[in-house]
């Protein structure tokens, strides 16, 4: 490093660093640069409108806290979505609302970003779609996830159905291998040719305990059942009844499996009956739409250093922006990077009370009450 050092220029942004970051210290890497370092603040904001510069800039750390934006103001102040109750409804029906008038406006979809603290934003994707919201990812319904879930849960509730057999074994696994399958000469698997599979030594040894396995799956699936019957809430039920999806897709390399399974047992709260949520599951899966020009749904961890017309972060209350958390320092950065996204236009919902923290000090807003 040391031959480069004269021509070694350092970029740096604290009030950015939005993971944790342990064992950096600035003192020992000090010692590895010359005495006679300059240090330049860069103050210029090139991205964001006037506003949104000054009602982020109290988030700032001393690195960003004489930001100024060189752009013209749009004469746009940041609209803050206040609600007295903290409904997931009420919050997607204001989200859709905010991207229609922003589309009449001149803002296409594809031009706009809403952005949460937290991954498990599924169920303001599939709110969004039903408002007819075209979404620029691939839909929390598309997922291996999600599909593989609905033949499983199928499979639990309906284990006589050799379509819903079929389909567990196909999807995501344990899947039978092709030789197999012709010579049990069957279109479609059956519990009869899994237990003829097993007892029969024509078969390799694999592929019988695939066959097996799938017998020990319907005892795990009736016990979880028998379990819901006894009074057990439903999303609890649905976490349980896919931990053997779960575990066979993150065996896979399908990491997101946990998170996203968690995500669906919390959309079942909604529900009253296991056949009611694989109905709406369904309906779902086959109403997926997708669009490169839709509207961009992530989290603000993953929109670090991209940019967008108009930006829309919900959940403004305690506990959620900032979650409760040993480093208070990187919530706030956090907050601070979701709001420099925008370049024109930022809403920000409020769900019920107590409010965040973070809007006390905000300069340039309107207050609009749903």
């Amino acid at each position: 490093m040391a031959p480069f050092l004269p021509i070694t220029e350092l970029y740096s942004s604290p009030s950015q660093q939005i993971y944790s970051f342990r064992g950096a210290d600035w003192a020992l890497l000090s010692n590895f640069l010359p005495d006679n370092l300059s240090i330049r603040t860069i103050r210029e904001n090139y991205r964001s409108t006037p506003e949104i510069v000054s009602s982020s800039i109290h988030l700032a750390g001393p690195d960003a806290s004489e930001m100024f934006s060189t752009r013209d103001s749009l004469g746009i102040p940041v609209k803050i979505y206040k609600s007295n109750r903290d409904s997931v409804h009420l919050t997607v029906q204001t989200i859709a609302s905010i991207i229609k008038e922003w589309e009449q406006r001149g803002i296409g979809p594809d031009k706009i970003a809403v952005l949460t603290r937290s991954s498990n934003n599924a169920q303001i994707k599939r709110g969004l779609t039903h408002y007819d919201v075209p979404l620029a990812e691939g839909s929390f319904f598309a997922s291996e996830v999600v599909q593989g879930a609905l033949s499983h849960l199928r499979l639990a509730l309906y284990p006589t159905d050799p379509k819903a057999l079929d389909m567990a074994m196909g999807f995501p696994g344990p899947a039978l291998g092709m030789l197999t399958r012709s010579l049990l000469d069957k279109e479609r698997i059956s519990w009869d040719e899994l237990a003829k599979l097993i007892s029969n030594d024509e078969f390799a040894a694999a592929e019988q305990a695939k066959a097996l396995r799938m017998y020990q799956r319907h005892v795990y699936y009736q016990n979880c059942l028998r379990k819901f019957r006894d009074g057990n809430s439903l999303p609890w039920i649905i976490k349980d009844l896919l931990v053997p999806l779960r575990d066979t897709l993150m065996k896979e390399g399908v990491f997101a499996a946990a998170n996203e399974i968690e995500q669906l047992a919390a959309l079942s709260g909604e529900f009253d009956s296991l056949s009611r949520f694989m109905d709406y599951l369904r309906t779902e899966i086959e109403g997926v739409k997708y669009t490169e020009d839709g509207v961009t749904i992530t989290t603000i961890h993953k929109s670090k250093g991209a940019e967008y017309q108009g930006v829309i972060i919900p959940g403004w209350i305690a506990g959620n922006i900032p979650v409760e958390s040993d480093d208070p320092q990187t919530e706030q950065n956090l907050a601070f990077v979701g709001m420099t996204r925008a370049k024109d236009r930022l809403a920000l919902t409020v769900p019920g009370s107590p409010p965040s923290p973070y809007l006390r000090g905000m300069r340039e807003t309107s207050v609009i009450q749903v």
